[in-house]
């Protein structure tokens, strides 16, 4: 799975429904990461989830294959 996948998929298992909105635009394409940077209330939810990426060794990519396969065809 690439990096924007993955996340999505960490960003939408927020409870904050504005976060799981963005998580949902950031997977089809219509956010990008950058953008999601510069917006004041997603720095910290972007930060951990960055965090959470890059410092998990047993991430489930099975998990986040079934979320994209799930999300891309409904939204």
């Amino acid at each position: 799975m690439d990096r924007v996948s993955c996340l999505a998929y960490i960003l939408f298992k927020n409870k904050d429904d504005e976060v799981k909105r963005l998580s949902l635009d950031l997977l089809v394409g219509d956010v990008t990461v950058r953008e999601i940077r510069k917006m004041n209330h997603m720095k910290k939810h972007l930060a951990e989830a960055e965090h959470t990426l890059d410092n998990s060794r047993d991430f489930n990519i099975y998990e986040v294959a079934k979320f994209v396969e799930e999300f891309m065809l409904t939204v």
